[in-house]
């Protein structure tokens, strides 16, 4: 883990270059007990949080070791359901309770889920992988450790501005539109995947594509209408579309969890992209 020059100032937090300070547990009697906790690195560096956010310009967090405590959050049919589960576990093991996991940048939130996978279970993922050639449920291995972070961006390259609120300026190259679009939060995801959901159950079309250029487009050609973004994600070309996707997925920070698979029945080989969802946790065997 790096030295972090601007960690999180809560009451009791270590000083630079101390180490994490131990989670104690303790009862009604002279027993106590020290969980122990993990500095966990963001991706996004703290660079895309506003200046009153608790994470702005932090390197580095603070979490405890899961316990069994913990695994019944995992187990808890209601939150599964509601699709929270994985929220109310990070709040659980984050030291600064300040931290809310509705704000978290999506690859922040990937990285602190990760950090729970592996000081929880251990390196070795062991998952069912859907062969993208014959469709086929292959058992696989995955280690953990060997997932990094997504290498910084050339903004240059990508003709992207980046503002000073953290957001990111583009012009779309068929209807040369300016667009300015932000980073996903925790809660954008949800609200996403619970339409999607939603969409599911009624047996309606997937609006992905539709709903995540709503939810990351700021302005466009200078307008913060909702109104009008809203017209723009629905008549957007497809091809603008695309570059869109594409130059979000290269400027957000994030684990990159692509991962070599081998199909043993068709002989497929490729990258396939491990989704880091409650199966992470609790794998079908």
């Amino acid at each position: 883990m790096r030295n972090n020059q601007d960690r999180f100032g809560a009451p009791g937090s270590p000083e630079q270059g101390d180490s994490p300070i131990p989670f104690t547990q303790e009862n009604s009697s002279t027993f106590s007990y020290a969980v122990p906790t993990e500095m966990v690195e963001l991706p996004s560096k703290g660079r895309f949080y506003p200046s009153d956010h608790p994470l702005h310009n932090v390197i580095e967090v603070q979490i405890r070791h899961m316990t069994a405590k913990d695994e019944d959050i995992l187990t808890s049919q209601s939150l599964i359901k509601r699709g929270i589960v994985l929220d109310k576990l990070l709040e659980s093991v984050l030291f600064d309770k300040r931290i809310k996991t509705e704000d978290l940048l999506v690859g922040d939130k990937n990285a602190l889920i990760l950090a729970c996978r592996r000081y929880g279970y251990g390196q070795f993922y062991e998952a069912k992988i859907n062969c993208p050639s014959c469709s086929e449920d292959i058992d696989c291995e995955f280690d953990i450790e060997k997932w990094k972070f997504k290498k910084d961006p050339n903004l240059e390259e990508l003709v992207v501005t980046q503002t000073e609120n953290g957001t990111f300026l583009i012009t779309l190259p068929v209807s040369a539109v300016q667009v300015e679009f932000k980073l996903l939060s925790g809660a954008d995801e949800n609200k996403i995947n619970a339409i999607e959901e939603r969409n599911k159950k009624m047996n309606l079309p997937s609006a992905n594509s539709t709903n995540t250029i709503k939810a990351i487009v700021v302005s466009v050609d200078g307008s913060y209408d909702a109104s009008n973004i809203f017209f723009f994600a629905e008549n957007i070309p497809a091809s603008d579309a695309r570059y869109l996707r594409n130059t979000y997925n290269k400027v957000c920070p994030d684990i990159d969890v692509t991962s070599e698979f081998s199909c043993q029945n068709c002989g497929f080989t490729g990258a396939v992209e491990v989704p880091l969802n409650i199966d992470f946790f609790w794998p079908e065997q």
